[in-house]
């Protein structure tokens, strides 16, 4: 007589094959990375950055004083950084009975910087900062272009807005890098992993820049 298997027991006879974990990778890193960077100093609160307008020059006479007068026209932006973290709790069983590194794949997941790795990067950019975490170095008619996980979708025409733009035109402004610690809680029988870091992104010019509307709909098979 034939044996047949009840969905249970037939899952009890089998093993479970768990393959390597995949990443989802917001690649944010080198809208950082092409930037113009602030630091704040110890003690200090904001950075007062001063813009001034363009001036103009009129067309003179021979022998007739110079009347028209110029205005500098300053005016400021203020920067101020924010902090911002994330805790994982990785029970010790978790640790102790899963195959993969569980420590490895959080780092990815919190985009711990200075892994090794990454592809090959244009000569002329910051190879250090963004060998790791730029998708796509596209130039045309030699304008670079880097892909930013950033940059949300509008559901209603599948597309995302950009951004066209001199480095100046945008900044980033950091107090405290990113870091990572680990701490141990007996009691909870876990280690809890926090990443920290405290910064600010800014538009400093705007007419250093423009938006760019680009289709980014997801990839559909039938």
């Amino acid at each position: 007589m034939a044996q047949t298997a009840t969905t249970g027991n037939l899952e009890n006879a089998q093993r479970t094959i768990i393959a390597a974990a995949r990443y989802t990778e917001e690649h944010n890193a080198p809208a950082m990375a092409l930037i113009e960077k602030f630091t704040l100093g110890k003690g200090e609160k904001t950075v007062t950055v001063p813009k001034v307008g363009q001036m103009t020059m009129d067309d003179l006479t021979d022998g007739v004083d110079i009347v028209d007068e110029e205005s500098i026209g300053m005016t400021t932006v203020d920067l101020t950084a924010s902090e911002v973290g994330a805790k994982v709790i990785l029970t010790d069983k978790l640790v102790r009975q899963s195959s993969p590194n569980v420590m490895a794949i959080i780092g990815r997941q919190l985009g711990s910087l200075g892994a090794a790795g990454g592809g090959e990067i244009t000569q002329g950019f910051s190879a250090d900062l963004l060998r790791n975490f730029y998708s796509g170095l596209r130039p045309i008619n030699n304008v670079p272009i880097f892909e930013d996980g950033n940059i949300a979708k509008e559901s209603s025409v599948d597309s995302g807005i950009g951004v066209i733009a001199d480095k100046s035109a945008l900044a980033v402004l950091v107090s405290v890098d990113t870091r990572t610690e680990r701490q141990r809680d007996a009691s909870l029988r876990a280690t809890e992993v926090v990443m920290t870091a405290d910064y600010g992104v800014f538009e400093l010019d705007d007419t250093r820049g423009a938006g760019v509307q680009f289709e980014i709909g997801d990839l559909s098979t039938s």
